[in-house]
């Protein structure tokens, strides 16, 4: 057989072995320059990991099971087929990895260097990289590996100076840090062990342990995996045993927000020649992603020992300070038991768990840095844990100041951007934020400090002030008004509870109340503000409107608020007058300019649909002054731990009119909904039910579970 036609064969026989699987195993590549020990660390943790998590795999005998005559016979071969060979050995670990459900270890080369070569010959293919998951790079001084080379009688190896490997592994690890980056690789370096006699006993004390532990992680670690384990950290911080009382929670990013520093830049600096470490990572191929995060760890990982580490951070903790602000407003939130904050952060969990101290503040901190962490925060784990309390029924306020922030901030029932100044809060936040309000965001800015200048327009993003927040997570705000005593409710209350009334006599008897509570209560409660007139004699005199009237919304909540509505538009003419079936129909073009919103309901039962209006308000309006108006409401909903009450806990000052409670629960229908009642549709019920119901109405027959808006 011709050279040409073995050539021939030999790529028919390659190309033929199994393709790349498209699901993708976890395959871990030891690399390392030639004589730096891989081949030993892969017999030692063959030994020492758990193999069935494990598969092992020796590059060099990968390729010999494919070659007819062995490594020796590979040797021989031309680049353009060894590479082939290559392509294919890695392709059948892949497919032995999937077959086995088992993470890979395999040993490789990523470049072959001797004397005499100037440029040194690059034996990585583009297979290797589409197909490792992780590269862990044996970062061995190019001394010890000189002398191990010359010793080793294994093998008959080229002699290559100490400087020569020195090269080698300098342009093998660049190389790689970069490749890795490109094709989503996870890259970490161990070394700088002395490689002796001593080997063994340093494997089975400190190295044993490290390598170990990032492989286990390697092979347990995906996204899926991170978003259990921040999960688990958040059931810590907030179990569920432990919330009964808690209905609001502070989710704080740290750098830039908590305080202006960015403790990532001031770690790096820290660190001869490191500067820019975490700028190049993030602003390269994988962006601000999982594995971005994650390759952020594995830095941290190499730049320190854990010891060191603990060290630098330390120095890193001293030089941030947290804004004043937010001192004040943690420590206050940690004298109630209603609300709790928790520090979620992208950055190093052990430096703001330092920062914090410092402060004199104990809050939790969700972050990443080390393995022993666990996991890593990225934007998605951020907006995670925001769903995640909101799922426990808690209210969540974001605070954040960054893109990876916006996730967060856009799940947070009231979103708060922090504005630092110009020169060091996030050049890229203002075409980002933009996009995300245009998408839908509403939120609030704050500005720390208060001197720096406000992003976008205002009236995108209005400005807030930590007090202001601090009065509404903080204070307990709903108040309740009633003219239950007062003679005037025996006289405006009769007609609605008449059964013999409906239609447009019993409308005017819900505007009425309406018109009442508007001129008796609301005046009070929102005050008033003088205007010129011209009194009757021609003199001019002062008369008085509701304060900021003209900036007054009036909401009925449709239909059964109606009537009672148009009796408060009435006594206030200058307000506005809109009807809202559902919290959406309000937006911020409604919503925006106003100073109260008026929202006018006939019944409030347990009070699901105005606590819903109250938060959709609040997200798009944190600051406007809230006010309810109702004929009757349940008492139950308003007494202490009712309903409505636990409902509007976080929500700002919302102060609720009635003209009366009523203990009174049933089902209405037919002839007892207020709404059928007011508009004449009772027979929308159906007709078998409307004497039974006018019975009920009449003669009270006994108390059952009653919707919203029939309470009596």
């Amino acid at each position: 057989m011709s050279a040409s036609d073995m050539a021939t064969q030999q790529q028919a026989m390659i190309t033929a072995q199994p393709a790349t699987t498209t699901t993708k195993p976890t395959i871990i590549g030891l690399y390392g320059i030639s004589g730096s020990g891989k081949t030993t660390l892969l017999q030692q943790v063959r030994e020492t990991l758990d193999t069935d998590n494990f598969s092992f795999f020796e590059g060099t005998d990968e390729i010999a099971k494919l070659v007819d005559g062995g490594i020796e016979a590979f040797k021989k071969m031309d680049e353009g087929v060894k590479s082939l060979y290559r392509q294919a050995a890695i392709k059948g670990v892949a497919k032995a990895c999937v077959d086995s459900g088992k993470a890979g270890i395999v040993t490789g080369h990523y470049m072959l260097w001797g004397e005499g070569n100037a440029k040194g010959e690059v034996v990585c293919t583009k297979a290797d990289l589409e197909i490792f998951t992780h590269i862990l790079y044996l970062d061995r001084d190019p001394r010890t590996v000189f002398v191990q080379r010359k010793g080793d009688k294994s093998r008959a190896r080229p002699e290559v100076s100490a400087q020569l490997l020195e090269e080698w592994q300098n342009r093998e690890k660049n190389d790689l840090r970069k490749l890795c980056r490109a094709y989503g690789i996870l890259f970490a370096t161990v070394g700088h062990v002395a490689w002796n006699a001593r080997m063994a006993e340093w494997f089975h004390d400190m190295w044993d342990a490290r390598i170990e532990e990032l492989l286990n992680d390697f092979c347990i670690h995906n996204e899926t995996h991170n978003t259990k384990c921040t999960e688990q950290a958040l059931d810590v911080i907030f179990p569920v045993w432990d919330n009964r009382k808690l209905d609001t929670v502070l989710v704080i990013d740290a750098d830039g927000t908590l305080a202006a520093e960015d403790t990532g830049a001031i770690f790096w600096s820290k660190i001869a020649g490191k500067g820019r470490t975490l700028k190049t990572l993030f602003s390269g191929p994988l962006q601000y992603s999982y594995t971005a995060c994650r390759q952020a760890m594995l830095l941290y990982e190499e730049a320190k020992d854990d010891e060191d580490f603990d060290t630098l951070c330390e120095e890193v903790a001293a030089e941030v300070t947290v804004h004043p602000e937010f001192v004040h407003l943690l420590t206050e939130v940690a004298k109630h038991k209603h609300v709790r904050a928790v520090i979620v952060t992208c950055g190093v969990r052990r430096i703001w768990k330092k920062v914090l101290k410092n402060s004199g503040l104990t809050v939790p901190v969700i972050g990443g840095g080390r393995i022993s962490d666990g996991y890593v925060v990225t934007a998605g784990v951020k907006a995670g844990v925001v769903s995640k309390l909101q799922a426990l029924g808690m209210q969540v306020v974001a605070f954040g100041d960054s893109p990876l922030d916006l996730p967060m901030l856009s799940q947070a029932n009231r979103p708060i951007v922090v504005v630092g100044e110009e020169g060091v809060r996030s050049r890229s936040m203002d075409a980002d934020l933009e996009k995300a309000i245009d998408g839908g965001l509403r939120a609030h800015q704050l500005l720390l400090p208060s001197t720096a200048t406000p992003r976008d327009e205002t009236y995108r993003l209005p400005l807030i002030t930590l007090p202001t927040v601090e009065s509404f997570v903080l204070d307990y705000n709903f108040t309740i008004v009633t003219a239950t005593n007062k003679t005037a409710v025996q006289l405006l209350a009769g007609p609605t509870r008449d059964a013999n009334i409906r239609g447009g006599e019993l409308r005017q008897a819900h505007s009425r109340i309406g018109q009442y509570l508007a001129t008796e209560y609301l005046a009070n409660i929102i005050d008033v503000e003088p205007y010129n007139i011209t009194a009757v004699q021609g003199m001019p005199s002062e008369g008085h409107i509701l304060l900021h009237e003209q900036n007054t919304a009036i909401v009925s909540l449709m239909r059964g608020g109606d009537p009672l509505a148009a009796g408060v538009s009435e006594a206030f003419q200058l307000a506005s007058y809109y009807h809202a079936k559902e919290p959406e129909d309000l937006t911020t073009k409604h919503l925006k300019k106003l100073s109260t919103v008026i929202l006018a309901d006939a019944v409030v039962n347990n009070g699901d649909t105005v606590a819903k209006f109250v938060r959709h308000i609040r997200k798009v309006h944190l600051t406007v002054s809230i006010v309810v108006v109702a004929a009757v409401v349940q008492a139950g909903a308003v007494a202490e731990g009712g309903s409505l009450v636990k409902a509007l806990r976080g929500q700002g000052k919302v102060t609720l009119v009635c003209l009366r409670t009523s203990d009174t629960r049933y089902t209405g229908v037919g002839g007892t909904d207020t709404g059928h009642r007011l508009f004449n549709t009772t027979h929308l019920d159906g007709p078998d039910n409307d004497n039974k119901n006018e019975k009920m109405a009449a003669g009270g027959w006994g108390k059952v579970q009653q919707k919203e808006g029939d309470c009596a």
